[in-house]
C-alpha cells in the first residue's frame, strides 16, 4: 500500500495524531505512537481498549491519521502525511495487546516529504488558482513558491 518513500518517512517519525468521531459525531484528536506495516498502520498502548478512541472506532470506523514534522524554521518548512481510511479496534486476546489498525483509502501530503506521495483518488482538481492557494494555506503550507509556479503556468 505504501511506497518506499512513504514508508521511509513514516518509519522515521514517532508520533501521529489520530482523529476519530465521538458518540455525538464531533472529532476527537489524540497523539499516539504507531508502527507501519505493509498494508496498515498499527496503534497500541497501555489500556488502549479502555480509551475513548478505541470506543469511537468501534462505533465509527472512519478515521484520519496525521503524521507531520517541522523540517526547518528558517525558512518555515512543514512536512506531513495525512492518511484517511477505515480503522479496526482489535481487543486483546490470546496474550496479544489491544490494537487499532488503520487501513488507508487515501494518502495526501501537506508539503510532500517526498515527491512520491499519492493524492486521494476521489479529489477533483482545483478549478482556480485562488482555490488551490486557499487549500494550501489551510494546511499551513508556505505558498510563496507555489504561487509563482501556478502564476507562471497560467490559470
Amino acid at each position: 500500500m505504501f511506497t518506499e518513500a512513504e514508508r521511509n518517512y513514516l518509519q522515521g517519525q514517532r508520533l501521529g495524531r489520530l482523529v476519530t468521531l465521538s458518540r455525538d459525531g464531533s472529532p476527537q484528536a489524540r497523539p499516539v505512537g504507531f508502527a507501519v506495516h505493509e498494508e496498515f498502520i498499527e496503534i497500541s498502548g497501555l489500556a488502549l481498549a479502555t480509551t475513548a478512541k478505541f470506543r469511537n472506532i468501534a462505533r465509527h470506523p472512519t478515521v484520519s491519521f496525521l503524521v507531520d514534522d517541522l523540517a526547518s524554521v528558517q525558512p518555515w518548512h512543514v512536512r506531513g502525511v495525512e492518511i484517511r481510511g477505515e480503522a479496526q479496534a482489535l481487543p486483546a486476546h490470546d496474550g496479544t495487546d489491544a490494537a487499532i489498525r488503520i487501513f488507508p483509502h487515501a494518502l495526501s501530503a501537506g508539503d510532500s516529504p517526498t515527491a512520491a506521495l499519492s493524492p486521494a483518488p476521489s479529489r477533483r482538481p482545483y478549478r482556480s488558482r485562488h482555490r488551490l492557494l486557499s487549500a494550501l494555506r489551510w494546511r499551513r503550507i508556505d505558498v510563496s513558491d507555489v504561487a509563482v509556479v501556478v502564476s507562471a503556468a497560467g490559470r
